[in-house]
């Protein structure tokens, strides 16, 4: 039986490391969403599909939501908390002071 040129790769064929960036898991999960939109896709290769997607969008949002709670912990309290401390005095690194607010002027337009 000849092979329909225009099937599916399997998910092995563009399988992402478990590392791998959050662009190159959405950039596989905008391949696996347009060969889905395919009406010419067998069932099954539809399924397996599928669940390649559920499982790329997962890790995305997880991937998402781990870059979100590292800016919260950067922005926590107006604190800064440096990423790379300064290890070359031999002293310990404190995260910087608080930024403070300048509070708008009244004439300020804000675009």
């Amino acid at each position: 039986m000849a092979t329909d040129s225009r099937s599916v790769k399997s998910a092995a064929d563009d399988a992402l490391a478990p590392d791998a960036p959050y662009e190159q898991v959405v950039e596989r999960l905008e391949k696996v969403v347009s060969n889905l939109e395919r009406s010419d896709l067998p069932l099954e290769e539809s399924v397996l599909a599928f669940r390649e997607g559920m499982d790329l969008l997962k890790r995305a949002e997880e991937k998402l939501r781990a870059s979100e709670k590292k800016v919260e912990e950067l922005l926590e309290n107006g604190k800064t908390i440096p990423l790379i401390p300064d290890r070359s005095s031999g002293e310990p690194v404190k995260p910087a002071s608080p930024r403070k607010s300048v509070p708008p002027a009244e004439d300020d337009i804000p675009f």
